[in-house]
């Protein structure tokens, strides 16, 4: 059986780590979060990560899955080393998406799009920058590797610039993501979960988020009902000529 490889492309604040995990425990694979920030992260990042707790239980650095990777993420997962069915990343980064795509010759990979509206994702994304400390112009230049990411967090604060890297952002994801399924709501998400259904028994299902809000309370997710859609969900669905 061909091992499958799921990646999750979104805005952050867009639940995209409990549809990580809701669909890790579905359908019996391995969760691992934003692969992107974790396996290849950088100046602050890759300080900060060692300090971080994975979802498995262990500190990150004494996480074996983690420490077994090392440099070699694309080659350690395709191993016959590691048993898992499939895979999911919520990198939420189309250059990593790419990447994924150039080195995943041996697994089935399906594209996902979690889908927010802007009314409900932009005050989630204000608080977050409140708590962040990301309202001052020296939050800004923090980490030098990352002044461009700053800059756009600091500038969320006028709603128009944030409104257009919500439309921009969701915009280059339907134009760079082969045919994604785009889920808005808890009903697009339970129908891709029976289309897609992984025979088998899914108990002892693995999961090594290190990133995420959510990843404390990982070991029984219960997804609460939401309905996202709205014109420009129907809009992104139309011009992604994808039907779930």
């Amino acid at each position: 059986m061909t091992r499958k490889y799921i990646m999750i492309n979104s805005l952050d604040h867009c639940r995209s780590t409990i549809v990580d995990l809701f669909l890790g425990q579905q359908l019996g694979l391995v969760s691992l979060g934003e692969v992107r920030r974790t396996v290849f992260a950088k100046g602050e990042e890759l300080k900060n990560i060692q300090k971080e707790m994975c979802s498995c239980g262990h500190q990150f650095s004494c996480c074996t899955f983690w420490s077994e990777i090392g440099n070699n993420f694309f080659g350690y997962i395709s191993s016959e080393h590691h048993t898992a069915i499939g895979f999911i990343d919520s990198s939420k980064d189309i250059s990593h998406y790419r990447s994924c795509r150039l080195n995943l010759s041996g697994f089935d990979t399906f594209d996902i799009l979690v889908y927010r509206k802007f009314s409900t994702w932009y005050p989630s994304v204000m608080k977050s920058r409140d708590r962040e400390d990301r309202k001052t112009w020296k939050s800004i230049f923090r980490d030098k590797d990352f002044i461009s990411g700053s800059l756009r967090l600091y500038l969320r604060k006028f709603r128009m610039i944030a409104w257009f890297e919500f439309i921009v952002t969701y915009g280059r994801f339907i134009f760079s993501v082969k045919r994604p399924v785009i889920i808005a709501s808890d009903k697009d998400l339970y129908k891709f979960i029976e289309q897609f259904r992984v025979e088998g028994d899914t108990h002892g299902v693995q999961s090594h988020i290190a990133r995420g809000n959510r990843i404390r309370n990982s070991k029984n997710i219960e997804l609460q009902s939401f309905d996202e859609t709205d014109s420009v969900c129907r809009f992104l669905r139309l011009i992604g000529n994808f039907k779930l």
